[in-house]
């Protein structure tokens, strides 16, 4: 972390037209604050977005857990095998999304109206130090990744032992992510112009890389546990693949998006194009979990179509809580673990056709007959 600046040398600065005019030619409007309110134009058209989903969510999921009550502050792709009741609306299920995703925003515009409204023409505030909102920008955008990030890692988590290496290594970046967060805001609350908030990009670039990491390990692993579940049947996996495709418009989608974000910083650490992306990751982090959450009672009525649950429900679940070690199958399926159902026995048609002659006439009778096997598809006998 940089060492606070100088008071007296501000003061100095301060007081020296030619200085402060040299450091206002490097400063682009376009790519600065220009880019930091497209992106907050685009970051509140998805705010919308998110308060439509977190509705539905409250109206069709009235009965998770309290857990993911609580975690309804962000987005994840849920898989269940039964349709959960449709209850009466329970506000208290998306406060939490609402609260942090409304202090996103607040911020957004809160910086956008002080230095492009309350400030107009007053290019002297520019190299003054930062306004609190865009100071604590990163660590607002780090809380809403980490509740979403904490979801997924929780489901990956679920299925099984021999994933759960791979949660603990992003649950590491997690932790990375958040602590280059933190650094970020608070040496902004203590650098003063733009040149020493430029010195600053190489925490904001750290924290892109550990989400970026921890979105495709969570994801992989997602996408490895589905492809492995293909059973050779086309419709079980033509539901596997809807279910893959659910998974990388999901966690890949966001993590492209930190990579921008990364390659933006790097790339040009003299402007904010970064940060308006930034804003535009950690909306789509709300939306994503919160689409994947409603698309719960959607991917159940298609395996509903493929599978009968009556009959396969109560192997499913015994299978479940013996492999995955998990008490409560409930649990599985509110944090979206995949689990396909073992696809029914191979059948054996056997097809009977005699021949008799009577009479000078053939007469032909035909029997069939279903039984469970491995082996042929079908075969025929005829006497």
């Amino acid at each position: 972390m940089s060492s606070p600046a100088n008071p007296s040398a501000n003061a100095t600065q301060a007081n020296d037209p030619l200085a402060m005019l040299s450091e206002l030619a490097d400063i682009k409007l376009d790519s600065t604050f220009g880019a930091v309110l497209l992106g907050t134009f685009l970051g509140l058209v998805l705010y919308g977005l998110g308060l439509h989903q977190a509705y539905r969510y409250a109206r069709l999921y009235p009965e998770d857990a309290p857990l993911i009550k609580g975690l309804v502050s962000e987005p994840e792709l849920l898989l269940a095998i039964r349709i959960l009741r449709q209850n009466a609306l329970d506000p208290s299920k998306v406060i939490a999304i609402v609260i942090l995703e409304t202090i996103h925003s607040v911020m957004n515009m809160h910086t956008c109206y002080y230095y492009l409204v309350t400030n107009f023409f007053n290019p002297i505030i520019l190299p003054k130090r930062g306004v609190w909102s865009i100071s604590f920008l990163p660590a607002c955008a780090s809380s809403i990744m980490i509740v979403s990030q904490i979801f997924f890692a929780r489901r990956v988590y679920l299925i099984g032992a021999g994933y759960r290496y791979l949660v603990a290594l992003a649950v590491l970046f997690l932790i990375g992510e958040s602590a280059f967060s933190l650094a970020a805001s608070i040496e902004a609350n203590i650098v003063t112009g733009f040149d020493q908030f430029y010195g600053l990009t190489w925490l904001i670039s750290a924290c892109f890389a550990m989400a970026a990491a921890a979105d495709f390990l969570l994801t992989g692993g997602l996408i490895v546990v589905l492809r492995r579940s293909r059973t050779g049947f086309k419709r079980t996996d033509n539901l596997i693949d809807i279910l893959i495709i659910y998974a990388i418009n999901t966690g890949m989608i966001i993590g492209f998006s930190n990579i921008l974000s990364l390659t933006l910083a790097a790339a040009m650490p003299r402007n904010l194009i970064y940060v308006g992306v930034n804003i535009i990751t950690a909306k789509l982090y709300a939306n994503c979990f919160l689409a994947v959450l409603n698309s719960r009672k959607r991917l159940a009525s298609r395996g509903m179509d493929i599978f009968d649950l009556n009959s396969v429900r109560a192997e499913a679940l015994a299978r479940v809580k013996e492999r995955l070690e998990v008490p409560r199958a409930d649990v599985l399926e509110q944090y979206n673990v995949p689990q396909v159902p073992d696809p029914e026995p191979p059948v054996i048609h056997v097809h009977v056709t005699t021949e008799t002659v009577a009479d000078g006439e053939c007469v032909k009778s035909e029997t069939g007959q279903d039984t469970e096997g491995i082996g042929l598809d079908s075969f025929s006998i005829s006497v």
